[in-house]
């Protein structure tokens, strides 16, 4: 599966490479470009530490990715859902500590130029000024259940809980965590080829590498059944499915009962 990622990311390299950013004609497009070059470089970085066996540090590099994604497909799926990123990254900025804070008169002459900016490329841009978040942005992209599993999930690495802190999360995905990236890395291809002019191969004979999470089935996962994971497996059709959401959940749930025994505590 690591040989596959690999495939995908030099696929992803060549097609950003192949991309002129001016000849992009919306902005979300070329924010979509821009996400696309930050899931390739976190990609590399996964494979170099998967290649060393630094398996525990390449887990930290998952979430950034899924974000990258979500952000990308939610601009992409929604409309005016790129300014309303970036008025919720300058809300945040206003929160950095520095010698004397930003105005309100500043905070509003950054939102017109960017507002001047987007009318540039779309007189009829609509303007929100309202936050969002990453779920929000899992909803816009419709994969809320990639954020409500897998990506909680991964939460955990970094956040130090005490579940990843200890390792007990390490059971649940270890098997998992390339075929997630692999599918992670099909999906901004997916997206590049069909809002950019990026040249990109048919990615047909990767699709049944892809694990991906949809609403039916318990979050179902497909396909693989991973060596030694113990998860279950097949459906109706002869397609192997890893039913993802009662797995990892279960997995979760036994290791907060041992990190919980281990501090003398109940849980329930």
């Amino acid at each position: 599966m690591l040989g596959l990622l690999r495939e995908l990311q030099i696929i992803l390299s060549d097609a950003i490479n192949s991309l002129e950013i001016k000849s992009i004609k919306s902005l979300e497009g070329r924010y979509l470009t821009w996400a696309a070059v930050t899931i390739n470089q976190t990609a590399r970085g996964f494979i170099v530490l998967r290649e060393t066996r630094n398996i525990e540090a390449s887990k930290l590099l998952i979430r950034p990715i899924m974000e990258a994604l979500l952000s990308a497909t939610a601009v992409m799926q929604v409309r005016g859902f790129l300014f309303r990123k970036l008025y919720t990254e300058l809300m945040e900025e206003k929160k950095l500590p520095r010698p004397k804070p930003a105005t309100k008169a500043e905070v509003d002459i950054v939102l017109a130029d960017y507002k001047n900016l987007f009318k540039g490329f779309d007189p009829n841009y609509p303007f929100e000024e309202n936050k969002v978040s990453v779920k929000d942005a899992a909803e816009a992209a419709q994969m809320l259940p990639l954020y409500e599993v897998v990506y909680r999930t991964y939460c955990n690495f970094t956040h130090g809980a005490m579940l990843a802190a200890t390792g007990q999360l390490n059971q649940a995905t270890n098997d998992l965590d390339t075929h997630f990236v692999v599918s992670f890395m099909l999906a901004i291809l997916d997206q590049l080829k069909g809002h950019t002019p990026a040249k990109i191969p048919d990615l047909d004979q990767y699709r049944k590498f892809q694990t991906w999470i949809s609403i039916e089935n318990d979050c179902r996962c497909l396909p693989c059944s991973p060596a030694g994971a113990g998860a279950p497996s097949a459906n109706p059709n002869g397609t192997q499915y890893l039913f993802v959401y009662a797995w990892i959940y279960a997995v979760i749930k036994n290791s907060c009962l041992t990190v919980a025994n281990s501090f003398g505590i109940g849980y329930i």
